[in-house]
C-alpha cells in the first residue's frame, strides 16, 4: 500500500512538473463598459436585452461573462474578462464589442443600473447610471 501511494505522489509530481511547461497561464480582469443601448422600458417576466459594449486592451482577453451584484433594485454590472499571458498580443482597443445582458425582473417598478465605466485619478469607481421603469 505504501508503494502504491507513493507512486502515485511521484506520477502526481512529474504530470504537474511536465503540464507546467505546457500550461498557459491566466488571470480574471474586469472590464469598463464603453456603453450601453438601453430599453426605454422593461415588462415583468419577460426577457429584456441590455447591448453592452466594452473594448479589449488586447487580443488576449476574452469575455468571460458579466460581474452582476444585486442590491434592492440596484443592479452593478462590469465585463469579466479572462487575461491569457501570451507573448503575441496585439492591441485590440480600437474594436469596439457588444454582448447582450439579458434581465428578466420579477416585479414591476423603478430598477437602476450602474453600469461600471473604470476608476477616475482617486480610484474611486465611475458608471453609468440608468434609471428604468419596470411595466406589467
Amino acid at each position: 500500500m505504501k508503494k502504491l501511494a507513493f507512486l502515485f505522489i511521484l506520477a502526481f509530481t512529474v504530470n504537474s512538473c511536465y503540464m507546467h511547461d505546457d500550461y498557459m497561464s491566466s488571470e480574471y480582469r474586469t472590464l469598463p463598459v464603453e456603453s450601453v443601448i438601453m430599453p426605454a422600458e422593461f415588462h415583468v417576466d419577460e426577457i429584456n436585452e441590455i447591448t453592452v459594449q466594452y473594448r479589449r486592451p488586447t487580443s488576449c482577453y476574452f469575455f468571460d461573462g458579466f460581474y452582476y451584484d444585486k442590491i434592492d433594485n440596484i443592479r452593478i454590472v462590469a465585463i469579466n474578462a479572462v487575461k491569457v499571458h501570451q507573448h503575441n498580443c496585439e492591441d485590440a482597443s480600437e474594436i469596439l464589442y457588444e454582448v447582450p445582458l439579458r434581465f428578466e425582473p420579477k416585479n414591476t417598478g423603478p430598477y437602476i443600473f450602474k453600469f461600471y465605466t473604470g476608476e477616475d485619478i482617486d480610484g474611486e469607481d465611475e458608471f453609468l447610471t440608468y434609471e428604468i421603469e419596470v411595466l406589467p
